[in-house]
């Protein structure tokens, strides 16, 4: 097992059986919290549970990578106008129909169009149908309201504290960018009227604690 900082190696007695398995799996442990990338690994294993108590432990070590590259902070949101910059569909504009924040791309309206066969089921009917496919976040900008031109999308506050979007770049107005109005709707509407398991304005309005008069302290 070959790594950047230090190389790592063990001894073949711990493959020479299945109950070694633990041990074998601790030492990657250790060898990979202090080893950020492994280039190689060549050794000839031949016990089956090592095996596959290796590859469960790489899966692990290399689904925790994936996640680290999940976009935190999205300045792309649904109902953005924005231009594709890369693929075929590219000097094209549309609005964001979708964001999946899991795999870090955003369906377009009407752009990236692919052939989907479906199976015929209950409900629905089957055949070849039109839909959009996902286009990866970094493929897409948002065009500036005022140039009309894709550029990257910041942030700034304003005097009253409030956080808006402001367009970036070599050429950009540095305008701010608003929020879309279809995630000001809501898809479940706030109900109105208080239900069974709503408590009563009543009790939520009453002052049951006074440091003066000592009510709701407790008694000692």
């Amino acid at each position: 097992l070959v790594s950047q900082r230090e190389p790592f190696s063990f001894h073949e007695s711990l493959l020479s059986s299945a109950s070694e398995t633990i041990t074998l799996t601790t030492a990657l442990r250790r060898s990979f919290s202090t080893t950020p990338l492994v280039t190689s690994f060549s050794y000839s294993v031949r016990s089956r549970a090592v095996i596959f108590s290796f590859c469960r432990f790489w899966l692990r070590e290399m689904g925790w990578k994936a996640a680290e590259k999940l976009i935190r902070h999205w300045k792309v949101l649904r109902g953005d106008n924005v231009m594709i910059i890369r693929g075929k569909d590219k000097g094209e504009t549309g609005v964001i129909k979708r964001v999946v924040r899991s795999q870090n791309r955003v369906i377009v309206e009407g752009k990236n169009l692919v052939k989907k066969h479906i199976k015929q089921g209950q409900g629905h009917e089957g055949g070849i149908f039109t839909v959009e496919a996902p286009i990866h976040a970094s493929n897409v900008q948002v065009i500036d309201p005022v140039t009309g031109k894709p550029y990257k999308v910041g942030t700034k506050y304003l005097e009253d504290g409030s956080k808006v979007r402001v367009s970036r770049g070599i050429g950009a107005s540095g305008s701010i960018i608003p929020r879309p109005e279809i995630l000001k709707i809501r898809t479940t509407p706030r109900p109105s009227v208080a239900g069974p398991k709503d408590t009563p304005m009543e009790l939520v309005y009453e002052k049951t604690y006074d440091a003066k008069t000592g009510k709701g302290m407790p008694e000692l």
